[in-house]
């Protein structure tokens, strides 16, 4: 039975999303006596747990990095610091042992290694999120890689007033907040300081709320549930990354995305920071070049017009939804009639990138509406080459 006192508790799904394991992980975890639910609902058999109790995951993760096996990670949570120290202090040489052979590579790629130079950095990071736990999680990810966490704020509006206090190098922001959300902080915080380091950290990983945060100046977006290296990958990238994005790109993905209410993987969240981000470089050179070749700018822009219509980039003409690929690949195109010097590059690199065969039937029907690729021998040569290798 579930007591009154199970408002402070959170669910196996809960947690499980929290540190990035599955529930089946947590199950075995309880089922070993590695992490016990502090409650077990008598009528559905479901685990609850404290919010503290992540903090105890991080620490078993943390411990299966260093090598430790479930079982002895289990003996290890019961013993005090001084006998941790002894485990820890045994482990330690029995790796340095294991290393001594490998230890001259070692040192050679060491100084082929560029060094990060730490203190031209402002490494303090300011934590915006409405979940105590998350921020004590986040805290310790952060600080285990050098990092000073010099704020922890509820809502948008403590991130604010937080920010202009302490002119943190990064912030971490979560986007659905009370008071004030994460989007409107991260236009406040960017019209305060266009430099800031804004990193957004969501389980709201839509395409439509990619694009808006992107819009306003975010510099990454991770979604969770998250891998740490990821999020500190992010951190250390947003000091040299640039915000400076293809505002049209944005708008047409924010359009699309409108139709689609699906959440959005990393890898496809990193791809749209990427084409956002390059389109704005590429777009900027293209814009010079062109001034004196309108016959190219107009191709492009009629080819572009018609790859930017929703219906093509969201679903197929018999109203089925394009696979993730084909998405991927009319944002390619994209890019590449941006920088091609003739159309005619953009479809044969195109064409190359083109895997699926239905897809790529489904590519070419649609964009023949902004001009006569059907006719194109490459296209048509490609297809057929798939359609042999499919039978």
């Amino acid at each position: 039975m579930i007591t009154k006192s199970s408002k402070n508790l959170v669910s196996i799904g809960a947690l499980s999303k929290m540190v990035g394991l599955t529930t089946d992980t947590l199950r075995y975890y309880d089922e070993i006596g590695l992490l016990k639910p502090t409650q077990i609902s008598d009528e559905t058999g479901y685990r609850y747990y404290v919010p503290l109790q992540a903090v105890t995951l991080v620490r078993i993760l943390e411990l299966k990095d260093f090598g430790f096996s479930l079982k002895e990670i289990k003996t290890m949570l019961t013993k005090n610091d001084s006998q941790l120290n002894e485990v820890y202090r045994l482990k330690h040489a029995d790796l340095t042992q294991q290393n001594k052979r490998n230890q001259k590579i070692m040192d050679k790629l060491s100084k082929k290694i560029t060094p990060w130079e730490d203190e031209q950095m402002n490494k303090k990071v300011l934590i915006v999120d409405d979940a105590a736990f998350m921020r004590m999680m986040l805290k310790d990810i952060l600080e285990k890689s050098g990092y000073e966490i010099i704020g922890e704020a509820e809502n948008g509006e403590q991130a604010l007033q937080m920010y202009k206090q302490f002119q943190p190098g990064a912030v971490v922001l979560n986007v659905v907040m009370p008071q004030m959300d994460g989007i409107e902080a991260l236009k406040s915080i960017i019209a305060h300081d266009s430099a800031a380091n804004v990193i957004i950290l969501t389980a709201l990983a839509k395409t439509v709320v990619v694009a808006e945060t992107l819009k306003y100046g975010a510099k990454f977006f991770v979604a969770k549930p998250f891998q740490a290296e990821t999020l500190i990958d992010m951190v250390r990238n947003s000091f040299a990354a640039t915000s400076q994005y293809n505002q049209e790109y944005l708008k047409n993905l924010y359009n699309d995305g409108k139709e689609n209410d699906d959440i959005i993987s990393q890898t496809e969240i990193d791809n749209i920071v990427k084409n956002a981000r390059n389109l704005g470089k590429t777009a900027k050179v293209n814009s010079a070049n062109n001034l004196g070749n309108p016959s190219k700018s107009t191709e492009s822009i009629t080819i572009l017009n018609g790859l930017n219509n929703p219906t093509i980039s969201t679903i197929s003409p018999n109203n089925t939804p394009l696979s993730a690929e084909t998405k991927i690949i009319i944002n390619q195109m994209k890019e590449i009639l941006v920088r091609s010097e003739s159309v005619e590059d953009a479809y044969n690199a195109i064409v190359a990138s083109v895997s699926n065969v239905e897809d790529a039937k489904i590519f070419v029907g649609d964009v023949s509406n902004a001009t006569d690729i059907l006719e194109n021998s490459a296209y048509k040569q490609k297809i057929a080459e798939m359609e042999r290798n499919k039978q």
